[in-house]
């Protein structure tokens, strides 16, 4: 499963191009606002997730990955294709 961290109080066009790649690949995934104090404990693995692979996590969205990879921020449609790629070789 693949969740995507966004924060509800921001606007994030980032966030939004996330959400449409998931949609057009068809890609299971989840929606996880970080603004909601319920989500804390999920939004601390995603950092570590992060951390761990040596991403920064000052970019949302954070797009974690079967919650062991992941990176933040989410490219333009033009490059999106490393993404799909990336996605495709770490979930095998």
């Amino acid at each position: 499963m693949i969740k995507i961290f966004y924060n509800s109080q921001m606007s994030c066009k980032y966030c939004a191009l996330a959400v449409s790649f998931m949609e057009r690949y068809k890609f299971e995934y989840k929606t996880i606002d970080i603004s909601l104090p319920e989500n804390q404990k999920e939004y601390n693995m995603a950092e570590k997730v992060l951390i761990e692979q040596h991403e920064a996590s000052d970019v949302l969205p954070y797009v974690i990955i079967d919650d062991t990879y992941g990176f933040a921020g989410f490219p333009e449609v033009e490059t999106e294709y490393q993404i799909l790629e990336y996605i495709q070789r770490v979930k095998k």
